[in-house]
């Protein structure tokens, strides 16, 4: 049996939806100033449902979207944030998920698949939350979580993020500080 990135990235976003859900974390403000992009126009799309209808007309309206800048990803950067019931149009497999019942049209993720030739980007959100739920309903929101990776990470930084919250490195320093200990 191989395990694919896809695979793997749908196994821990089920389980992180799961706790997610029992954490009630709402997300961040996001700073816009600090989002990098590579072309003048840029759009991101925000997937957090799971009908299936609404995601195609969602890919639909990318199409068009990339259509109007004559599919040239020089012009356009398109970004797909994707979480909560979203993730499962991204799964190989819905065993073990709270959407294991439904069946998926398989040419929804084909036409995805067909917009990443002009550069669409999809970045889940990992968030991670203490061993126990204790005591999390009374705390402000930002201090539920004690760690994020709000979209792609290197796979070296995907992996040290694990072992920054697996070692409990929250508790002393910030993840950046986690990552710069380690590289040096």
């Amino acid at each position: 049996m191989s395990t694919t990135r896809r695979g793997m990235i749908g196994a821990l976003a089920a389980s992180g939806a799961t706790l997610a859900s029992t954490a009630l974390a709402v997300p961040d403000t996001l700073d816009l100033a600090t989002v990098k992009k590579d072309t003048d126009v840029a759009c991101l799309y925000h997937c957090d449902f799971g009908d299936p209808q609404r995601f195609s007309a969602m890919l639909q309206n990318m199409n068009n979207h990339y259509s109007a800048y004559a599919f040239d990803s020089f012009k356009l950067e398109l970004v797909m944030v994707v979480h909560s019931a979203g993730i499962k149009f991204f799964l190989d497999d819905l065993s073990g998920t709270p959407w294991e019942k439904e069946t998926i049209d398989p040419d929804i993720y084909k036409r995805f698949v067909g917009l990443t030739k002009y550069g669409v980007r999809f970045t889940p959100t990992f968030q991670f939350f203490p061993e126990s739920p204790e005591g999390l309903a009374q705390l402000a929101p930002e201090k539920r979580e004690v760690a994020r990776a709000p979209g792609y990470l290197r796979p070296d930084d995907f992996l040290a993020l694990f072992r920054f919250v697996r070692e409990k490195g929250y508790e002393t320093k910030s993840f950046r500080d986690y990552l710069r200990a380690a590289r040096s």
